[in-house]
């Protein structure tokens, strides 16, 4: 089971690695990195968050690829801060996908993370609470990923 998440989760970010290179594109200035970051500021954006990362957190000891899961998220980062400068932004991005990475990793479902997540996979930064809720799911985020990594191929 390990290196089957495990070969999902390299999968993934790579598709997620090339889509970040696509987001990039949607931003021009600094000035539009602070917008994204203001309207994810919100509270029902903020309280779905942290909601799903404190039940995420209660199953840390499950985490089977944290070494893969931790590498992802550092290039995640230095991914972003060389095409927007703005620190925050680059943490904000690289908690999203620690989130979704270690969902993955756990087998935990949700609807909304699973919305962020098909945002990502569609070149889409995630920053709107109904949104994402649109966009989610109660599929898991396996299988999710496993669909569209069969369409990629």
């Amino acid at each position: 089971m390990k290196n089957t998440k495990r070969f999902l989760m390299e999968q993934f970010y790579t598709c997620l690695k090339n889509n970040l290179i696509d987001l990039e594109l949607d931003f021009y200035s600094e000035e539009d990195f602070y917008e994204y970051l203001e309207v994810r500021d919100e509270k029902i954006f903020d309280r779905k968050w942290l909601e799903i990362h404190a039940e995420i957190s209660l199953l840390e000891n499950k985490i089977e690829n944290k070494d893969l899961i931790e590498s992802i998220c550092e290039e995640v980062y230095m991914k972003v801060m060389s095409f927007s400068g703005v620190e925050d932004l680059a943490a904000c991005i690289s908690d999203d996908f620690e989130l979704i990475f270690k969902a993955l990793d756990v087998d935990y479902n949700n609807r909304w993370l699973n919305g962020m997540m098909v945002m990502y996979l569609d070149d889409r930064f995630p920053n709107d609470a109904d949104e994402i809720e649109e966009e989610g799911t109660e599929e898991s985020i396996k299988s999710q990923l496993e669909k569209y990594l069969k369409i990629k191929s």
